[in-house]
């Protein structure tokens, strides 16, 4: 289990850059665990898009690009101005395992939460961004007033879309879980007390304003 996990404020000044083009059009997974803390509110949260959420990338100054966020109290994943958009959304107050995943060869997007598909679609876009990761916040991106106001645990991506096994898989470990899938593992933030990748692929993070906290258990119930 870990022992910290990082706290992201209510400010757009509070991310984790990594330096890397990651969505270059190739298949991937990401997920993370994320809590927004009770009386957060999710519907309306006071940004300029109205966003809360944990990883950004994407040109700034234009409507497109990559997100993982609640939206309008609902999960959603912004993907190059081809969205999905889930019917229901988090409750603050407790962890989810969150993420989203695209196929390039079916073409299906995919949001996971706590270890099963909430939404999907065919998409025919493809995500290519010039820009780097942006956890935590949007400033520097497309969605610029958004940020998370919450914690993140144990961030993985990969380039492949992980099958509906190895996702169940990730939740039944934990929010302190490892990887599924070494073989296709491009970066593992675990955030515990710094934002190294611990994948061995060297895609550390800068840290913006982000503190590490020692009660990171509060409103987790293990599956």
């Amino acid at each position: 289990m870990p022992e910290y996990t990082g706290y992201f404020g209510s400010s757009t000044a509070d991310q984790i850059v990594v330096n890397k083009k990651f969505f270059q059009g190739n298949s991937f997974t990401i997920i993370a665990w994320v809590y927004w803390p009770s009386g957060t509110n999710l519907a309306s949260p006071g940004t300029s898009n109205g966003d809360l959420g944990y990883a950004w990338s994407g040109p700034a100054a234009t409507d497109e690009g990559f997100g993982l966020f609640s939206r309008g109290d609902h999960w959603y994943l912004n993907f190059y101005g081809d969205d999905l958009e889930c019917s229901s959304g988090p409750v603050a107050g407790r962890w989810y395992q969150f993420g989203a995943s695209w196929n390039n060869s079916t073409k299906l997007q995919e949001i996971w939460v706590n270890g099963v598909v909430n939404c999907s679609r065919t998409s025919g876009g493809t995500l290519v961004t010039g820009e780097p990761l942006y956890i935590g916040s949007g400033a520097g991106t497309w969605d610029g007033g958004a940020y998370m106001d919450g914690y993140i645990a144990n961030i993985q991506l990969y380039n492949i879309s992980l099958s509906p096994s190895e996702i169940q898989a990730l939740y039944q470990e934990g929010i302190g879980g490892a990887p599924v899938d070494l073989q296709h593992l491009v970066a593992w933030w675990p955030l515990n007390g710094n934002a190294n990748d611990y994948s061995g692929n060297g895609n550390n993070g800068q840290i913006n304003g982000v503190t590490f906290v020692s009660n990171w258990w509060s409103g987790y119930t293990p599956p």
